[in-house]
């Protein structure tokens, strides 16, 4: 094992698998594993044109069963009120931790090894709360380009902008990775 520096901790080679639920959510987890790349772990996306909550959970659910022991499943999502898929997450996922303002952390019950990401009530507002995102979120054309399969490209740097600026999502990841969920 090697240490890794910016943790100061022994890195290991784990692979991280990232499930998102639209495409805005993939494009801030393509941000994040930017920054667990910098921790040395290994990442990959998964995301098939505009996952619904339910078949996010449904496939977790599915990987879960072929997880090996170096591997994490991570997915990304956003926590709708009155609504089934917020139902659904309730009742598949547990022990609760809040991150930030609209974000929180919930391990899935398959594994320990499977968390979820969810912005309450959806990605857009948490993004709304910050600098970055602020003044492009009242442009109506950014507004479509959010559910576009173009916009990690055309804004990419912005979401890696709002992750590097929000450290304690990224730390917190790197240490239920790293350390296990407690």
């Amino acid at each position: 094992m090697q240490l890794n520096q910016k943790h100061g901790r022994e890195r290991r080679q784990v692979k991280i698998s990232i499930l998102a639920e639209c495409y805005t959510n993939e494009c801030l987890g393509m941000a994040l594993c930017e920054e667990l790349k910098e921790s040395g772990l290994e990442y990959i996306t998964k995301h098939k044109h505009v996952y619904s909550m339910a078949k996010v959970v449904g496939r977790f659910v599915e990987l879960c069963k072929k997880l090996r022991v170096s591997e994490h499943l991570v997915a990304l999502a956003d926590y709708k009120p009155n609504s089934f898929d917020r139902e659904y997450i309730d009742r598949h996922t547990f022990n609760d931790r809040v991150i930030s303002k609209g974000i929180r952390i919930r391990q899935i019950r398959c594994d320990r090894r499977a968390y979820t990401i969810l912005f309450n009530p959806r990605i857009e507002e948490v993004l709304a709360e910050s600098r970055e995102f602020k003044s492009k979120l009242g442009n109506p054309r950014f507004q479509r380009e959010l559910k576009s399969r173009e916009i990690c490209e055309k804004y990419g740097n912005l979401f890696r902008g709002y992750i590097g600026g929000d450290r304690a999502l990224v730390d917190k990841v790197i240490e239920l990775i790293l350390g296990g969920y407690r």
